[in-house]
């Protein structure tokens, strides 16, 4: 389970946030039935699809992202935490969408 946890939380980093000119609107970067994951040695995989059976043997064991985490990537390795409050009183997901 924590395996497929990984990677979960690696297809969900893989498909990074971008912010339209336009709109302002969030837009996964990530297609449905696609999948990345950390290696054993910690290293990113490719991403790559999975068959509806793989997906569905997947999803047995997959837990869903609670809304406001972020994934990040600092120094390799893949790391996700909770949207919180910074010193400056703002959001730390409203300062990633402002730059």
């Amino acid at each position: 389970m924590k395996t497929l946890n990984i990677l979960a939380a690696a297809a969900l980093a893989a498909s990074v946030l971008a912010t339209s000119a336009s709109a302002q609107e969030p837009m996964m970067m990530m297609k449905d039935n696609q999948a990345m994951m950390t290696m054993p040695n910690g290293e990113m995989s490719s991403m790559m699809m999975m068959d509806d059976s793989m997906m569905t043997m997947a999803l047995e064991n997959a837990t869903p992202v609670e809304d406001g985490t972020i994934f990040f990537m600092n120094d390799g390795r893949l790391y996700m935490g909770k949207d919180m409050k910074m010193e400056n009183g703002e959001m730390m997901s409203e300062g990633m969408m402002s730059q």
